[in-house]
């Protein structure tokens, strides 16, 4: 046998004792255990994000803003200021800390462009407000790294959508550690589509489009679960904390019409539907003239901010 065929041979041996290491090694007792514990690791950290979960809201108080922008003129009441920085300090040690330049400079943008209903539930205080605080600073912080000025049309409609998408995540990422606190799962998906701020029928699922086409590249898997059949539950938890506004209704009784049959035809025509749903209050919160209307009241409960 050639010495060239002798190399040959001991590499080969050599070849196939290392290929054989290696198989006794993958398929070993103490491998497999490491592999299957790692596969599981890698399917909780997909499937039940919570578990790991980043807030990814980041409530520093340096806006980072340029020296040189034109913040609107509007005002802003100082005794809403005052009163939302004291309820929101309050809880502070569990959510962040809350500034009062930039809760001023919240307010002064959603006063620039006639959102002071939204400006009145940030004042408000509570779990509605304070998500809504985190996404208008993060839209804000947002347009400020672009160097772009949110308060200048052009602007604002540039970079609307991206700016929109990621203050969505910051704000629905809050809303999942109070969700997961309450003993639910509901996922980004699902908390986007059915929030009410989103602002009407269809508005909703605009947003979570908006999530998927700028922030897709962060969403796990178990962000973009949709179930069917979580979504009433979902609204239920929004209502539960006063995320939907009431309407209260009373019928005449010349209409010839009670208000189950009201609530009844409310509720099964499609359109009325959308906007909101209809039950009878067991007790009104306001008076009513018995001679005028009859003494029982229908709730409208709108489902999104007109």
């Amino acid at each position: 046998m050639s010495e060239t065929q002798v190399s040959r041979l001991k590499l080969w041996h050599v070849v196939r004792e290392s290929v054989s290491n290696a198989v006794r090694l993958y398929f070993s007792p103490l491998n497999i255990i490491l592999h299957i514990l790692y596969r599981s690791y890698q399917m909780i950290k997909e499937f039940i994000p919570f578990i790991f979960l980043k807030p990814a809201i980041d409530l520093k108080t340096d806006l980072d803003m340029p020296k040189d922008l034109d913040i609107p003129k509007v005002e802003v009441s100082a005794g809403d200021l005052q009163r939302a920085v004291e309820v929101y300090n309050h809880v502070g040690a569990v959510w962040g800390p809350i500034d009062e330049k930039d809760l001023t400079l919240v307010g002064k943008s959603l006063l620039h462009y006639g959102n002071d209903f939204y400006w009145s539930w940030i004042v408000e205080g509570g779990i509605r407000g304070y998500s809504l605080y985190i996404h208008e600073l993060t839209e804000l912080k947002w347009f400020f790294k672009q160097a772009l000025n949110p308060f200048e049309p052009e602007d604002q409609i540039q970079g609307f959508a991206e700016a929109h998408s990621s203050a969505l995540i910051a704000e629905h990422r809050f809303l999942q550690t109070v969700v997961i606190r309450d003993g639910h799962d509901f996922s980004l998906c699902e908390l986007i589509i059915e929030n009410p701020h989103a602002g009407g029928p269809g508005e909703g699922e605009k947003d979570w489009a908006y999530v998927q086409k700028y922030q897709g590249g962060s969403l796990t898997l178990f962000d973009r679960r949709l179930h069917i059949n979580s979504l009433p539950q979902v609204r239920d938890w929004y209502h539960a904390y006063g995320f939907f506004v009431d309407c209260q209704i009373s019928l005449s009784p010349s209409l010839g019409s009670s208000l189950t049959e009201f609530v009844n035809t409310w509720n099964n025509t499609p359109d009325s539907r959308a906007v909101a749903e209809a039950h009878i209050a067991e007790s009104p919160s306001t008076n009513i003239d018995p001679i005028l209307v009859t003494g029982a009241v229908a709730v409208l409960d709108i489902l999104h901010a007109a």
